[in-house]
């Protein structure tokens, strides 16, 4: 069976993420970004496989990435950043502020790629 068009829009992005997370792991010799390149594009993968266990990856990756982008914002925050650079403040937030909207966007598109109702399974 094809994958829905928002389906396959997800395992596009997992798979960009996921490379280019790979690839500054490797150039900047951090584990942690390869580590997340790694798990994006196994979801990728198991996505594309519809395999169920790619569900929980996806949420964890989206939900992380939001989460550093809250902490970032708490910490630039904390330092007074925010306060002093209003207008630059806001311009720098909108990149991360539209990964927040496009993680949970992906959550939602997963969750009802796998969780669809018994009348839309039996068509």
């Amino acid at each position: 069976m094809m994958a829905s068009w928002a389906v396959q829009l997800v395992v596009l992005l997992l798979a960009a993420y996921g490379g280019y997370a790979l690839g500054e792991g490797v150039n900047n010799h951090q584990l942690i970004w390869a580590v997340f390149g790694i798990a994006a594009l196994a979801s990728a993968w198991g996505l594309l496989r519809n395999s169920r266990w790619s569900q929980y990856m996806i949420y964890v990756i989206a939900a992380m990435l939001a989460i550093s982008w809250a902490v970032g914002v708490w910490r630039l925050t904390a330092e007074g950043w925010v306060r002093d650079h209003p207008g630059d403040a806001m311009l720098a937030l909108v990149p991360g502020a539209l990964s927040v909207v496009v993680s949970a966007a992906i959550i939602l598109a997963v969750f009802k790629h796998f969780h669809r109702s018994r009348t839309e399974v039996t068509r």
